[in-house]
């Protein structure tokens, strides 16, 4: 039998030497190293995604409320076009479209009951007296601060539920549902008499020293026999307008 050497353990040693230890030691660190830094390196890269995801919120957030803001500034646009295409831009009452979709509407409401009789409903048609001179001596500015007040006056006059709309230059015309010849009377005359009580200066009105107006009533469905269409009502209201001026202005006339 050959012998062993002294410092040899042979095939069948009894364990790792401690360079193999240290090496071992030494390579599971390097790898602990590495994915370390390649956790690092991934926590890095979704930190970064995360940041950008972020400014893509915020740019979101600031682009969606810039589009509200838009849409909030289109529907103010879009009502006041609504508004402006319904109103008079010197008086602020409605104009005459708009008065003329209303007669419809409340001509045709008057009809919907077939059981019941229909409601009749008043036209008043407003003109202030010698308006043109009016004008011509004090000027378009004066002109329209005159507009404009009585514009007020009648809309305090009339009822809540009434249409008052401009008609047309010096002209006004009131819509007055479910009010039958008698009370439209009373609310012609009460329309006279505002407008008069505003003692508003007239150097070239032949009714007076001061302002004042005409007023020409129809009554539409006045009975269940009334089969005029409201335009034709309009020009009752209209002629009978032509009716107070040539009684000296400043009155209601009936038709």
């Amino acid at each position: 039998m050959g012998r062993r050497g002294l410092g040899g353990t042979g095939r069948c040693g009894l364990g790792r030497g401690p360079w193999s230890l240290a090496r071992g030691w030494w390579l599971s660190r390097r790898v602990r190293a590495s994915r370390r830094r390649r956790l690092h390196g991934e926590v890095h890269l979704l930190r970064g995604e995360l940041a950008a995801l972020r400014g893509e919120i915020d740019a979101l957030r600031r682009r969606n409320a810039e589009v509200e803001d838009l849409s909030s500034q289109l529907m103010r646009f879009s009502q006041g076009l609504a508004h402006a295409g319904r109103h008079d831009p010197l008086t602020g009452l409605l104009n005459r479209g708009a008065f003329e979709a209303a007669l419809a509407d409340i001509h045709a409401a008057s009809h919907a009951g077939e059981a019941d009789p229909p409601r009749p409903y008043a036209v008043m048609m407003i003109d202030v007296d010698c308006f043109k001179g009016y004008n011509d001596r004090l000027g378009h500015p004066a002109g329209d601060r005159c507009l404009k007040a009585i514009a007020s006056a009648l809309r305090g006059a009339v009822r809540r539920r009434d249409f008052l709309a401009r008609y047309g230059g010096e002209e006004f015309v009131v819509l007055a549902p479910d009010l039958g010849a008698d009370a439209a009377a009373t609310l012609a005359d009460r329309l006279c008499d505002v407008v008069r009580g505003l003692g508003l200066p007239h150097p070239a009105n032949a009714a007076g020293p001061v302002v004042t107006v005409s007023v020409g009533l129809a009554v539409g469905l006045a009975s269940t026999d009334d089969a005029r269409p409201p335009a034709e009502v309009v020009q009752a209201a209209d002629r009978r307008l032509y009716a107070a001026k040539d009684a000296g202005r400043d009155r209601a006339r009936v038709a």
